[in-house]
Formats: C-alpha cells, sequence, structure tokens
C-alpha cells in the first residue's frame, strides 16, 4: 500500500506547474496563522 505522503512525490515529480502552485499554496497557508496547524512539524520546529 502506498501512503499518502509517497503519492504526493509521485504526482509532484511528474508534474513541474503542479510542484510550483503546490508550493505557492504552502507558502500561502505558513503567512496565515489560522492555517497553521497544516504546517510541517519540521518548519515549525525550526520558527522556534
Amino acid at each position: 500500500m502506498i501512503s499518502h505522503h509517497e503519492r504526493e512525490i509521485a504526482e509532484l515529480s511528474v508534474d513541474r506547474k503542479l510542484i510550483v502552485e503546490y508550493l505557492k499554496a504552502a507558502m500561502e497557508s505558513l503567512d496565515n496563522s489560522d492555517d497553521r496547524a497544516a504546517e510541517h512539524p519540521e518548519l515549525r520546529k525550526r520558527r522556534t
């Protein structure tokens, strides 16, 4: 069985435009304090 994370990586690795849009959405999410619960745990560690 493939994990959600592995599936995301596979999809992103074949579509450069999708990668760009994914990263833009992630950066916008980090700017939104109401949406930080979705922040990647590793990024959260680096903020503190």
